[in-house]
């Protein structure tokens, strides 16, 4: 979606893994694409995760941040851990959610499945907000598309703040959604990414469309 010398941002389809470190915990094989394997073919360099900065779970489309250079993956990586990058998802979840919230949860992995995190006392702080943008019903059944600022990034930290509410993203069967609409993958899409640029300290903002097959499910209920 955009690129200069120094880094570029991408977006990520839904069946792709972000890099061969997310593999460890997911079923993968030699069909299975990764942004990391695409970066080194067409962009390399000699980064870690080829200078991904930020993940996406297998299932979830939309914006991902790439630096060029190991002093720009440095100054984004700060701005990420000073909270200093914005991230938006959209998520259709099951159920009627209040017009606007904010969770504060801890997360972490699940002691009896290794592939789930859960909140718990003894996780790292998560702080996850959301607003609702529109209400749906199909067949007297509510579900709820909400806009949601993650202002952590803990692993699958909307995922696991959602389900602990009792409201799963739909479609997603890993926390807890009976997936009535019958989606392929979890209703999920890194929608918006605002930082500022690490050379120069400007200001980017990008959105990305949501994703066709999740923009179809939304027509059709």
């Amino acid at each position: 979606m955009y690129q200069d010398e120094f880094l570029m941002v991408v977006s990520k389809p839904a069946a792709w893994v972000t890099t061969r470190e997310n593999s460890k915990f997911q079923i993968s094989n030699f069909k299975t694409k990764y942004v990391e394997d695409w970066v080194k073919r067409w962009y390399p360099n000699d980064l870690p995760r080829e200078g991904i900065v930020n993940r996406l779970d297998l299932g979830t489309s939309g914006l991902l941040l790439v630096a060029k250079r190991s002093d720009v993956l440095e100054r984004l990586r700060q701005e990420q851990k000073e909270r200093r990058i914005k991230k938006k998802y959209w998520a259709l979840v099951d159920g009627n959610v209040p017009l606007e919230g904010e969770v504060r949860m801890p997360i972490g992995r699940c002691r009896f499945n290794f592939r789930r995190w859960q909140v718990r006392e003894d996780g790292k702080e998560a702080v996850t907000r959301f607003k609702k943008l529109r209400l749906y019903n199909k067949d007297n059944v509510c579900f709820s598309l909400v806009e949601v600022e993650l202002l952590t990034g803990r692993t699958h930290q909307i995922r696991v703040h959602f389900s602990y509410l009792r409201w799963p993203v739909s479609g997603d069967v890993l926390y807890g959604s009976d997936n009535r609409l019958k989606l392929e993958r979890q209703f999920l899409h890194s929608k918006y990414l605002g930082f500022y640029h690490p050379v120069g300290g400007k200001w980017l903002e990008f959105e990305d469309e949501l994703a066709n097959d999740l923009a179809l499910v939304l027509e059709q209920i």
